[in-house]
């Protein structure tokens, strides 16, 4: 079935013809009415039009039945009025036009629904109503598109060449398809409407069709996280494409179809975006900043994979650490399994034969990470840094002192608190620490004249909370909040001290080099809780934030070197 929408024109007769050409020849239609060529267009090419719905103004309402009845003396356009729906067009303004668009398109719905057997094709004339009614189209076919509906011809008639024609504009709004399609490239990696675009266009050159092969492969790397080499060998071809097919622009601009003329424009967008990761030659593209633009993508999977499988091969591959003990290698060589690296036992798990002294290093828990921070007179802000991944519900609520010391002034610190709700963190933490039969805003004035500073007097009131309060209001068991708190430290310790021992040597800086090794151990067990164990103090947006923010330090700390 064919539908027809346009704008109704005022009524106003002036007899011209028009030339449709289609291809294979060309179509004349005498009018009087600007709707009319290319209604009777749409109804030629589709053999008839099974239903019209017209956007009328208030002005031209007054003259819809003379216009209808002038329709009705083509014979393309014969019964017209039995078949059509008038909707109300809402003044001359965009902004109005805009309510009249959804109502068409709930009109356009119904009428749909009512024909479920049938395939509807929709198609538009954008010659007639306001100089806007064009740019009206524009969201109603976007909306239809994205409803599944099929929209074939969209045509205006041109009354101000000689000969008068009827021209079709699909080609020109399918622009919006093109950049999207780029866009979605840019921004997502994903190249399938840039192909759905060109799939259906004839004049395609062989080097777009090699870029858009390269982009494909690409968007398949990623999706489904290959391995180092492999990504290098698709970010070669991809960065070769780019280079042949720029060349062949420069050499051949005034020869390309008018699509891939457009398209052209926006490779340099493109290429700017994928400048940090491409090789620029044969040159390998490293892994830190794969992972750096992925997460700068908002890959954060990829990231993720790639950083926990990657990271530790790259590290020995490129000498950031060396063995002087071989026996080191050995040793992980021989827990070598298929799915996992003898590189990666090192970083994970290897422990020297006579152990480490850990004595520094014992799990402890978050409330003794909390007491050691203020005893050593941490600020809050790094407080909150090293605390990273150990509970959301903690963070939250270190987070919302450091807040609440931000924006309220000292002196009013004590009252503020308790003009929270009683389900407020702060408020609830800080009462909970009050011992009783004390003064509670004399007892909060006097820790925050000891502690010095309002974020500090608030953080550290879990110290004076029982585990089992602690542990209900954090919602973490105090197991799991011991293992939180000691493990990242633990392989940092075996670092140190292979390297006290002169078992390693490396070549960046020993404090970066140490921190990375407890960033990544960090990351890989919050990775591991996400992804493995559904974990909630893992999952949400707020981790993803806090995930990619440490992904990140870490691998800035390997462009140190």
């Amino acid at each position: 079935m064919n539908i027809a929408i346009f704008v109704m024109s005022p009524y106003g007769p002036r007899e011209t013809t028009y030339i449709y050409r289609t291809g294979n020849d060309d179509f004349l239609v005498t009018c009087r009415l600007s709707n009319e060529p290319a209604l009777c267009c749409i109804s030629h090419e589709c053999g008839g039009i099974d239903h019209f719905f017209a956007l009328v103004s208030g002005k031209v309402g007054k003259e819809y039945d003379k216009i209808l009845n002038d329709f009705e003396q083509l014979d393309e356009l014969k019964s017209v009025s039995q078949k059509i729906t008038q909707v109300e067009l809402d003044g001359g303004t965009l902004q109005g036009a805009l309510k009249s668009i959804s109502d068409l398109f709930d009109h356009i719905m119904k009428y749909i629904r009512m024909h479920p057997e049938d395939t509807i094709c929709v198609h538009l004339d954008v010659t007639g109503g306001f100089r806007h009614a064009s740019m009206m189209m524009l969201p109603l076919i976007q909306l239809l598109r994205y409803n599944g509906i099929q929209v074939g011809k969209v045509l205006y008639s041109n009354f101000f060449v000689k000969p008068a024609i009827v021209e079709d504009a699909i080609e020109l709004l399918d622009m919006f398809s093109l950049v999207g399609g780029a866009d979605n490239f840019v921004s997502f990696g994903d190249v399938t409407r840039l192909q759905s675009y060109f799939a259906g266009k004839k004049m395609v050159s062989n080097p777009l069709k090699q870029l858009l092969d390269a982009m494909d492969s690409l968007s398949d790397t990623i999706r489904i996280c290959v391995s180092y080499s492999a990504m290098n060998q698709v970010l070669i071809h991809l960065d070769y494409a780019l280079i042949q097919y720029k060349d062949f622009v420069a050499s051949m601009e005034k020869k390309l179809g008018q699509q891939e003329l457009f398209f052209s424009k926006m490779i340099t967008k493109i290429e700017e975006e994928y400048s940090s990761i491409l090789p620029h030659g044969n040159r390998s593209v490293s892994p830190v900043a794969i992972i750096t633009w992925c997460v700068q993508k908002g890959f954060l999977q990829q990231a993720i994979t790639f950083y926990t499988e990657w990271l530790p091969q790259y590290l020995v591959k490129d000498h950031f650490i060396d063995f002087i003990d071989s026996k080191i290698k050995k040793a992980c060589q021989s827990q070598e399994r298929g799915y996992s690296s003898w590189e990666n036992v090192l970083f994970r798990t290897y422990m020297p034969p006579n152990g480490i002294d850990l004595d520094d290093y014992q799990p402890v828990s978050l409330q003794a990470c909390t007491n050691n921070a203020y005893k050593k007179g941490w600020s809050s802000q790094h407080f909150f840094k090293t605390i990273s991944g150990k509970s959301d519900r903690f963070e939250s609520f270190v987070k919302r002192a450091r807040d609440l010391a931000s924006f309220v002034d000292e002196s009013k610190m004590v009252d503020t608190i308790f003009t929270l709700p009683k389900k407020d963190l702060v408020r609830l933490v800080v009462v909970k620490s009050i011992p009783k039969g004390v003064d509670r805003r004399d007892f909060l004035a006097k820790r925050l004249s000891k502690t010095k500073t309002a974020d500090w007097m608030i953080i550290e009131s879990v110290i004076r909370l029982s585990k089992k309060d602690f542990n209900e209001i954090f919602c973490i068991s105090e197991e799991k909040n011991e293992i939180i708190a000691g493990k990242s430290n633990t392989r940092e310790k075996v670092f140190e001290t292979l390297l006290n021992q002169k078992k390693i040597s490396i070549t960046m800086d020993r404090k970066s080099f140490l921190r990375f090794i407890f960033l990544y151990s960090q990351n890989v067990m919050m990775i591991r809780n996400r992804f493995n164990h559904a974990d909630n103090d893992f999952m949400g947006e707020e981790a993803d934030q806090r995930i990619s923010q440490q992904l990140i330090e870490s691998l800035q700390l390997l462009q140190k070197k």
